[in-house]
């Protein structure tokens, strides 16, 4: 992956801890996603599936797969960066100022046990603290190519947003489902 912090420009280390958390949530939703599929898979497609270049190692990822017992996927949950992210997001879904990130680890333990994914609401929610985030970053750096990123990922919702509108208008759902699936 290219090191965009050695560029010496503004913003750019940020930019590249962005995107390499951005890969670790993408891996570890393809994992969700192959965990909960019918039959299991071989590590061969773990490893077709997993983008290199986060801060996750893939290795991790393969032994999350691996893992039975609920205290070693814990610990092994708690290892990335992804459980407090988590833990905010469900924090604000929940209105609980009292969810860890241990309890964030023990959730995901309890779908991925079960061989379902997270509740869609969790991954809405992940997604607009990160969308935050980067809005963030992109305040403090006004003059770099973060403010044009933090626009693009916001129009790419904006257009998720009315594509699950439309979806849901045409299929007749009422607009308490539609909400559901609206990332704001």
């Amino acid at each position: 992956m290219l090191d965009l912090g050695a560029s010496g420009c503004s913003g750019c280390q940020e930019l590249n801890a962005y995107l390499r958390f951005e890969i670790d949530i993408t891996n570890m939703r393809n994992l969700l996603r192959l965990h909960c599929a019918e039959e299991a898979c071989d590590v061969r497609a773990i490893d077709q599936t997993m983008i290199p270049g986060g801060r996750i190692p893939i290795d991790l990822f393969r032994r999350l797969y691996g893992i039975e017992t609920e205290g070693e996927f814990v610990s092994a949950f708690l290892a990335t960066d992804i459980a407090p992210v988590l833990a905010q997001a469900v924090r604000e879904l929940r209105q609980d100022p009292n969810f860890s990130s241990f309890d964030a680890a023990e959730l995901i333990w309890q779908r991925w046990h079960q061989r379902r994914r997270p509740v869609h609401e969790i991954e809405r929610a992940v997604t607009r603290i990160r969308l935050h985030q980067l809005e963030s970053l992109s305040r403090r750096h006004p003059f770099s190519v973060l403010p044009v990123l933090a626009y693009l990922e916001r129009k790419k919702y904006e257009i998720a947003n009315l594509r699950a509108i439309a979806r849901g208008k045409a299929f007749g759902l009422p607009s308490e489902r539609i909400w559901q699936y609206i990332v704001l």
